[in-house]
């Protein structure tokens, strides 16, 4: 048997004492740590390739979508923490509502109902999340400041 063809017995990790160095014993297939071999470059794309303006633009869109999430995501943790159970809630602004019935439909929590063609919040159950203030066409209903 020649050398090293011992099952894997002593290559590397110092089995023959050598910790590895000079196992290319001159051939330059040592591991170059130090010993004259120098880091073959690695070929690199253009900085900017075809592909590379669609990836980045790509990327870009993605990031811009994950920050608006982020910003709804925080806006409904400030409204959760401060409504509900009595806190801040939607109101009706009953000269503007026209009973359309939009609000309720949207309401997450089914806090709001039609009163005498009027929508009615109830306090206890708006969470104060502004899905009724989002879809209200006429501006009639509104979160306190």
């Amino acid at each position: 048997m020649g050398r090293g063809m011992r099952g894997g017995m002593g290559r590397g990790r110092g089995g023959r004492r050598g910790m590895g160095r000079g196992m290319g014993q001159g051939r330059g297939m040592g591991t170059g740590a130090g010993f004259g071999a120098a880091p073959v470059p690695m070929p690199q794309q253009p900085a900017q390739s075809p592909a590379g303006h669609e990836e980045l633009a790509m990327l870009k869109q993605q990031a811009e979508g994950m920050s608006q999430q982020m910003r709804q995501i925080h806006g409904r943790i400030r409204r959760l923490e401060g409504a509900g159970q009595g806190g801040v809630t939607a109101t009706v602004d009953p000269e503007k509502c026209t009973g359309c019935g939009l609000c309720v439909e949207v309401c997450p929590v089914e806090a709001i109902g039609l009163e005498d063609e009027v929508a009615a919040v109830d306090p206890q159950a708006c969470t104060g999340c502004g899905a009724c203030v989002e879809e209200c066409p006429n501006d009639a209903i509104s979160r306190p400041t």
